[in-house]
């Protein structure tokens, strides 16, 4: 369960395999504006997203009173469980998951369509070392008018970008600089902004400057820690 939806692991009857489906509660569902056109916006986005390293959808909801997709179940790790469990990976590790993550990332952009919130939480890996990005819940066509608020922060304040955090008008750009905090925390073990509240992380995003990754891991390579503080 998360702040939108609801997943179950269900069994496709037909072919035999196990699928997920992505349910919107009514109680989210009814009385909150815009939360259907949001949900049914994602299956979309996703549906038109054909990439090794982006999660598939199968079929969608036709509508009625209860709204859902069915998608590929991922048998793997969440990032930011494997980031719980060995604090920080590898060198070699980290440009293996960053590789396929960009890949997926940039084909998300080539076709028009920026993620705004790209963390651990939201890249699975199997058993193989194979990425997949998920949760295109407030992806965004680069073109579409917002569903949200103009001013509003769309995202997770550790991974946003300056312009998420000020409601502003997002682009490949803004994933990118998630995917670098995303790689800062890999490789070192640490976020590089963190606060008592979200105004606090928000602040620093804007405000300060990256502290030295350098510091924090001496030994990495240094054109590995320009890339990822460039980014």
């Amino acid at each position: 369960r998360g702040g939108m939806a609801i997943v179950y692991l269900g069994r496709e009857t037909h072919l035999g395999r196990n699928i997920a489906i992505k349910v919107l509660p009514p109680e989210l569902t009814y009385g909150r504006a815009g939360m259907i056109e949001r949900f049914k916006r994602e299956a979309r986005t996703a549906a038109t997203l054909d990439h090794p390293h982006i999660i598939p959808i199968h079929r969608v909801s036709p509508g009625g009173k209860l709204f859902w997709y069915v998608m590929k179940y991922l048998d793997g790790q969440f990032l930011d469980r494997i980031l719980r469990t060995e604090g920080r990976l590898s060198v070699e590790r980290t440009i293996d998951i960053v590789n396929q993550t960009a890949d997926a990332l940039q084909y998300a952009h080539e076709n028009g369509v920026v993620h705004r919130d790209v963390k651990p939480a939201n890249i699975v890996i199997d058993s193989r070392g194979r990425v997949t990005v998920t949760d295109f819940g407030i992806a965004k066509p680069v073109d579409a008018e917002s569903l949200t608020s103009s001013g509003s922060m769309i995202g997770t304040p550790y991974y946003m970008s300056p312009e998420q955090c000020k409601g502003r008008k997002v682009s490949g750009a803004s994933d990118q600089y998630s995917l670098g905090v995303m790689v800062y925390q890999m490789l070192s073990g640490h976020l590089p902004f963190t606060g008592e509240s979200v105004f606090d992380i928000v602040q620093k995003h804007c405000m300060d400057p990256v502290p030295p990754l350098g510091a924090l891991r001496p030994e990495l390579p240094k054109p590995l820690v320009s890339v990822v503080e460039r980014a």
